[in-house]
Formats: structure tokens, sequence, C-alpha cells
């Protein structure tokens, strides 16, 4: 077996289950506080019935736990297609009792929640994410639907190039990995371009998901002004901390950039290894400059860290080293 398939084989069995999978926690947050009265005892059967057949998928799987590792992604995509039949029908089942905007909104809600979710499963580009922003956020209804649209339209091919392009990383096809590639990160860049609007810092770190967070910074400076005892520290410590914000942010922007290039124009993903990585000098100089930039930015935080500590008695420093 190949280094990249043993690779593969390792994470396959870190598989959770049976994928997309709706849980009677995401439906009831979903259509618990739409559901009309009439709705309430119909729409429970039908996802009692949907949990019975998933529950029999999930058996199946537990039995071929012993399958040729060389089997394991395509069983996976078979065990992904079918759960993802059940889930459709239970979908129209619901979409049969009420066509009211609300109602549509609810099962909206619910397909994206579930879809996305399974969407983490196999994916050979994991820093390609298409995150669930209104679930962070407050989004137009208007747009919820769009999102959703786009999921309907995208998600059966979406799962059939992940799964695909997982098999042909591991036996070598490169020149396949880079074509799915690029249409892995064309939907990217159209889902982008529908939740942009509503991304904030948070989103942003989800969406970006090496993006350099400053969690040192964040945890030492916190400490500093619940523990410092003089206002002098306290001041040098937040004019230490704006300035270390204002050159993280330029260069996060900056490495931002550079991704959604590589994207949306070149085709591929920098921050991905192993799949359609790209053979030219133009994607290779891309990689270059984030490893570059990782760098700087690690020189960066270390410096202000060290900064930021040097304003510490040697009794506070032991204190915060006991502490964090």
């Amino acid at each position: 077996m190949s280094i990249g398939l043993m690779a593969l084989v390792l994470s396959a069995a870190g598989y959770q289950g049976v994928q997309p999978l709706c849980t009677p926690e995401i439906f009831q947050k979903a259509l618990g506080s739409s559901s009309q009265e009439d709705h309430i005892f119909i729409a429970q059967t039908a996802f009692d019935d949907y949990l019975e057949q998933i529950r029999i998928i999930d058996t199946t799987l537990e039995e071929e736990k012993n399958i040729p590792p060389v089997q394991i992604l395509s069983r996976q995509m078979e065990i992904e297609t079918k759960a993802d039949a059940l889930f459709d029908d239970l979908l129209s089942s619901l979409a049969a009792l009420d066509n009211s905007n609300a109602w549509n909104l609810s099962i909206a809600n619910l397909r994206r929640t579930v879809l996305l979710r399974a969407r983490k499963s196999t994916n050979p580009w994991p820093a390609t994410v298409w995150v669930d922003v209104p679930n962070f956020t407050a989004v137009p209804n208007s747009v919820i639907m769009k999102i959703d649209a786009f999921i309907q339209a995208n998600i059966d091919e979406d799962r059939k190039d992940r799964f695909q392009s997982s098999v042909a990383r591991a036996e070598g096809d490169s020149d396949f990995c880079r074509e799915n590639e690029k249409k892995a990160m064309m939907r990217w860049a159209q889902y982008l371009q529908l939740v942009e609007p509503y991304v904030n810092e948070k989103i942003e770190f989800l969406l970006y998901p090496k993006l350099d967070s400053g969690d040192d910074i964040h945890m030492i400076s916190n400490w500093i002004y619940k523990n410092a005892n003089t206002n002098l520290v306290i001041e040098s410590a937040k004019k230490q901390v704006a300035l270390w914000s204002a050159v993280s942010t330029q260069r996060k922007q900056a490495v931002v950039r550079i991704v959604k290039n590589a994207r949306e124009r070149l085709g591929f993903d920098p921050w991905s290894s192993g799949c359609g990585q790209p053979m030219h000098s133009t994607g290779i100089k891309v990689k270059n400059d984030l490893l570059q930039k990782s760098a700087e930015t690690q020189e960066f935080n270390n410096t202000t860290y060290g900064l930021l500590l040097g304003l510490l008695s040697s009794e506070q420093r032991q204190r915060f080293e006991e502490e964090k």
C-alpha cells in the first residue's frame, strides 16, 4: 500500500458513522418553532421513519468495518449517497405538508445545516470550507434561500468530486485531482459570493482556517488587564496590543487575498496538501509566499509576546506561567 493510500485509509478509519445525518436535535432546532399544530404529528412520523432507515444503514456500516482498506472510500461514498437519498425523501415529505414561506425557510435551514456538516467527513481540500454563515450571524431570508438553491444544485456533484479526488490522490492520479480541484474551487468562489457580505471576524477564521488568530497574544494581554497592579503596565500593554492588532490585520488581509486569488483564478487551494497541487511556477510561488508570510507573522507574534511578558515582574511572570 502506498504512503498516500495508507494515510487516506487511516483518515477514513475515523469516519464518524453515517453522513449526512439529521439528528433529533437538528430537526427540532430547524422545525420546532415553526411547526404548526396540524403538522407536528405527521412531521415527527416522517422523521421517525427516516431515523429507522438510517439505523439500518448504520448497522450495515458496523458490519463492514473489516472490509479491505482499498474499499473503504468507495463504501463510504455508497453509504453517504444512500443516506443523502433518505434525507432528500424526508425533506420532500416535509415540503408536502405546507408551502408557506416560514415552512420553506425552516426546511432550507435544515438542509443547509445537515449537508454542510456532512461535507467535513471526506474532503481532500479541508481548508476550503463552505461555512454555515447563517448559523453564526443574521442573514436575510432571501439570501438563505439563495444559499439553499446553491446547495441543492451543487452538493451531489461536490460529494462525487470529493470522494473521487480522495481516491485519485491515494492512487497518485494528480491530473484527475487537478481537474476536480478546479471545479471545487469554482464552487467555493460561487458560495463565497453569497455569504461574503455577512462575514465577520469570527466567521473569517472559519472561512480561512489557517489564518493566525494570535491566541497567545490574546491570552497574555487579557491576563495583564486582569492582574496588573498599575495603570502604567495596563496602558503599555494596550498600546502594544493595538500596534500588534493593526499590523496583524494588514497581514491577515494580505493572506486572504493570496488564498482567494489562488482559488478563484488559479483553481487550486494553496492550504491543502496532496490533491491537485500546481506544477506551474505561479502556483509554487503562491505557496512559498504564504509560507513566508506565516513565518513573518509567527516572528512578529513572538516579539510581541516577549514585549508583553517583559511588562510583568518576576513574581507576575511566575503566576502567569502557572495559570496559563
